[in-house]
């Protein structure tokens, strides 16, 4: 059976099933089915279909059990999940990264935009760019888990201008955003006192009221710059974030 037009359809609404798999097998897709998810990793095991749509709330095991018994397993880890459901998409989106699934869609669903959606889909081999993820009519993207603090450790920033970064973080940026990260104060740059640790200028009470106008201007403008540095940098760390997660 050719597995890129092969898909499984678990579904224990027996309208919704035979539905979807009249109407896909009519489109040119090779359809299995089954009502229950048991009867359904049955059925992925023998047959590889290249990806299920599965529902969540089923007899017996769920669908997010279902999709981690698939994504565990190596010999059925790389068949794309769908999931199929009515349920909260903020919480299919939470629950669904949590065991690898890869795509939802919401309950009523109209055959002809599923049938366009999986068109797309397979013609990408289920790997989309954010772009191309716009694209689909009624499938949306589960985003991935997020990635470990190792992988992805985020910068450490002081309010006052020092700027220190996790282990990789700047080769991570410059692949991301393709362009340097960003730099610490510049060299020559003034720096608020404060900003060098313990051994900084006192900033008391006692030592305001002894600085003279000049020295409370040249602060000022000191924090100011230092401020305006440090809204940078977190304008830059935002971009970052944005780019991981998408």
């Amino acid at each position: 059976m050719d597995k890129s037009k092969n898909l499984l359809i678990i579904e224990d609404d027996p309208d919704l099933r035979m539905t979807l798999e009249y109407f896909l097998g009519k489109i040119g897709y090779q359809v299995l089915a089954a009502k229950n998810c048991e009867s359904g990793l049955k059925i992925l095991r023998e047959q590889h279909p290249r990806a299920v749509i599965c529902d969540i709330m089923l007899p017996g095991m769920d669908g997010y059990e279902a999709c981690r018994t698939i994504k565990e397993d190596p010999s059925t880890e790389g068949t794309a999940v769908i999931f199929i459901s009515a349920r909260d998409g903020a919480e299919i989106e939470r629950k669904g990264a949590e065991v690898g699934a890869d795509f939802y869609i919401s309950k009523p669903v109209d055959p002809s935009d599923v049938g366009a959606d999986l068109y797309f889909l397979f013609d990408q081999d289920f790997h989309l760019t954010p772009e191309n993820a716009r694209k689909l009519r009624v499938t949306k993207r589960i985003p991935a888990k997020s990635a470990s603090p190792v992988q992805h450790e985020m910068p450490h920033t002081d309010v006052m201008g020092g700027f220190s970064t996790g282990e990789g973080f700047e080769d991570e940026f410059e692949d991301d955003l393709g362009g340097a990260p960003p730099q610490s104060t510049p060299v020559g740059a003034p720096r608020a006192p404060g900003a060098d640790g313990p051994h900084s200028e006192n900033l008391s009470p006692e030592a305001m009221s002894n600085m003279n106008l000049s020295e409370v201007h040249q602060l000022l403008v000191s924090l100011r710059d230092s401020l305006k540095d440090t809204g940078q940098r977190l304008d830059a760390i935002l971009q970052y974030i944005e780019v991981i997660e998408e």
